[in-house]
This record gives C-alpha cells, sequence and structure tokens, in this order.
C-alpha cells in the first residue's frame, strides 16, 4: 500500500504478539487463511495458528492436531 497500510499492520500485529507473550501467553492467529499470512505470522513470532489454511472446519472427533517443537519461531497449527 502506498499509504504505508501493510507497514502498520505488520506494526500492530508485532506489537500484539510481543504483548502476549511479555504476559506469559501462548498467542494463536485465528483466521490464516494463506501462506502469505501463514509465513508473516511465522516471522513475528506467533506461536499457533488457525484457519482453513491448516485445516476445513470439522467435528471435534475428527480433528488430528499437528504436533512440533515450540519455538518463538515456529508456529504450531
Amino acid at each position: 500500500m502506498a499509504d504505508g497500510g501493510d507497514d502498520q499492520a505488520h506494526a500492530l500485529l508485532r506489537a500484539t504478539i510481543d504483548l502476549g507473550h511479555a504476559m506469559g501467553l501462548c498467542v494463536i492467529a485465528e483466521g490464516v487463511e494463506d501462506r502469505r499470512t501463514f509465513e508473516l505470522l511465522e516471522l513475528l513470532g506467533c506461536d499457533r495458528v488457525q484457519g482453513f489454511l491448516i485445516s476445513r472446519p470439522a467435528p471435534a472427533d475428527q480433528v488430528q492436531l499437528a504436533a512440533r517443537p515450540r519455538s518463538r519461531t515456529t508456529i504450531r497449527a
């Protein structure tokens, strides 16, 4: 965006993620639908994501969680 909207959005995301971590929380991004958003959240240190990129909605008894070692730079679904 010519008006710096992307930069402002990224700064807001980073601040939100940093605040959550400063409070000792696991930060989860909802509504992740594309690879670009996933990669941005991963770069910014988001802990987990959910959304159509990871899985379509399903009943709880049919959901399988992907587990990976937790780090500030690795997102878990």
